[in-house]
């Protein structure tokens, strides 16, 4: 395992980021992103720096009360190391602590998602307002990946909770991803850009 960080992107790491999600585009993996959509939607991605930029995944909120996964992968020779599943916890951490409820991915590995609390979701149930990027897609209207959606609970909601009782804010406690950050050898930045650190997946998935 690489000592690599998890942090927000950055205006420098657009170029890096582009690099890593065409390569996976390019096999037809995810959806491609122009330079110009990871400038407009930065602050929706989230980054593994490990001496270069090995991991992506961002959280786009799309409707009350709900967000989607997208733009999830890894750079090969970090592969199955469990560094997207740590990435999409992260986002799903900033879900629950924007109190959003629902967070949905469409994709092509709906095992490892499961794996992480989500559940199989019928795509004719999300709101269609979901579905304009989908139209820049080369299978669309033909769509063959999986839905599926990941439902808050109580339990998801430690770290904003306990960030209130504290006064500290929601990212400055974080110490679920800190437990988890550590198990897995990784150092985390708190999304919200808090500069005091605290508080593993394979492969591109979706869009």
């Amino acid at each position: 395992m690489n000592n690599g960080q998890l942090r927000p992107a950055r205006m420098s790491d657009v170029r890096a980021i582009h690099g890593l999600l065409q390569g996976f585009a390019d096999q037809g993996l995810l959806l491609p992103r122009s330079i110009s959509s990871l400038y407009d939607q930065l602050r929706d991605f989230i980054v593994y720096d490990a001496g270069g930029i090995k991991g992506v995944c961002s959280l786009h909120i799309c409707w009350d009360n709900l967000a989607e996964i997208r733009s999830l992968a890894v750079a090969g020779d970090l592969q199955g190391r469990g560094i997207g599943s740590l990435l999409v916890r992260s986002c799903l951490d900033e879900a629950a602590s924007l109190e959003i409820e629902q967070v949905f991915v469409l994709t092509y590995q709906a095992d490892f998602f499961r794996t992480i609390g989500f559940v199989d979701k019928d795509k004719r149930d999300l709101p269609h307002k979901i579905w304009s990027d989908c139209l820049n897609c080369p299978k669309f209207p033909d769509c063959d990946e999986e839905s599926l959606i990941w439902i808050a609970s109580k339990k998801n909601y430690v770290i904003t909770t306990k960030a209130q009782k504290t006064g500290r804010g929601d990212a400055g406690d974080c110490s679920a991803m800190s437990d988890m950050a550590r198990s897995a050898g990784e150092n985390v930045t708190p999304r919200s850009g808090v500069t005091r650190k605290t508080c593993r997946m394979g492969i591109a998935h979706q869009k």
